[in-house]
């Protein structure tokens, strides 16, 4: 067998591994938590945890598809200025964009407490 093929094959099965055991511990994680806490605590918990991952997916502007593209392109090229400018590009707008969305987040979790304190007074 082709060894390119073989080291393709050998990380996507490594890749697929690490994805269904993080997925096991998550759900391993979020059973016991539900456990521990009470209703009301599990569900600010699990409201705040969605609005952080869903920070977190619109704050990487998707960058993490645009780097393996492209850097791995450079790589192979040799261009290796090319491939650094990539990553320090996608690590400045990673980073401006974990800012707002964070910034979003918290203002949106703002407006919501105090609407749901004005609910419950």
């Amino acid at each position: 067998m082709n060894t390119g093929i073989r080291k393709f094959t050998h990380g996507s099965l490594v890749a697929f591994a690490i994805k269904i055991g993080s997925a096991g511990l998550a759900f391993r994680m979020f059973v016991a938590l539900s456990r521990a806490m009470d209703p009301v605590a599990y569900g600010i918990f699990g409201t705040l945890f969605s609005m952080a991952t869903l920070c977190a997916v619109i704050g990487s502007l998707g960058q993490r598809s645009n780097v393996m593209r492209f850097a791995s392109g450079y790589d192979e090229n040799q261009q290796h200025a090319l491939r650094r400018g990539v990553i320090r590009f996608g690590y400045l707008l990673i980073s401006t964009g974990a800012v707002v969305a964070g910034i979003g987040g918290a203002l949106v979790l703002l407006l919501l407490l105090t609407q749901t304190a004005n609910f419950w007074s």
